[in-house]
């Protein structure tokens, strides 16, 4: 591994706004818990204004963007050309479309050759990353001296529900509790 780059969406807020906004609907251990977490800061693929106000949301960064802006961010920071990448691996399970992949869409708007070997590894969210480097480990041991790129991008925001339709909110224990 040479470098890790990544890129966030453009919408940050406070952990203690989103909770103040949210007060009525979070349980008093719920509030702790997310408090206890010490993230101060988030950053959201969302509308977040209109998903407390309205419930709904409308996604403000698409995930092929955050993506692209990532590689562009990392190869510009490795003094890397895109042309220079042999193996494009991408992982996400908040895919902009099921097909093409978010590696055909990458291949365009980040200027990767033509030819590239690439390939986009789809719902399995997490466990995503352990493929795509099995399959980088592979290819680079076959083709010593090459270059292979991974390429991680997910909007966990995009799985936002209609927060309104929920009356409260409770943590795990409390739900198993009762």
């Amino acid at each position: 591994i040479n470098s890790i780059g990544s890129y966030y969406p453009s919408i940050e807020f406070d952990t203690s706004y989103f909770i103040n906004k949210l007060k009525d609907k979070l349980s008093d251990n719920l509030i702790k818990q997310l408090l206890d977490l010490g993230i101060e800061k988030k950053h959201i693929g969302v509308d977040v204004e209109k998903l407390l106000d309205t419930g709904f949301f409308s996604i403000v960064n698409s995930n092929s963007d955050m993506a692209k802006n990532s590689v562009i961010n990392t190869l510009k920071e490795n003094n890397t050309a895109a042309t220079d990448i042999d193996y494009l691996i991408t992982v996400s399970d908040t895919s902009d479309f099921i097909s093409p992949g978010l590696s055909n869409q990458l291949i365009y708007d980040c200027g990767f050759k033509n030819d590239i070997r690439h390939i986009s590894i789809s719902g399995m969210g997490c466990a995503g990353f352990l493929k795509a480097l099995e399959v980088a480990s592979d290819f680079l041991g076959s083709n010593p001296g090459k270059k292979a790129l991974i390429v991680i991008s997910v909007i966990n925001s995009a799985y936002c529900q209609d927060i309104n339709s929920v009356e409260k909110y409770y943590t795990i224990e409390e739900i198993n509790s009762s």
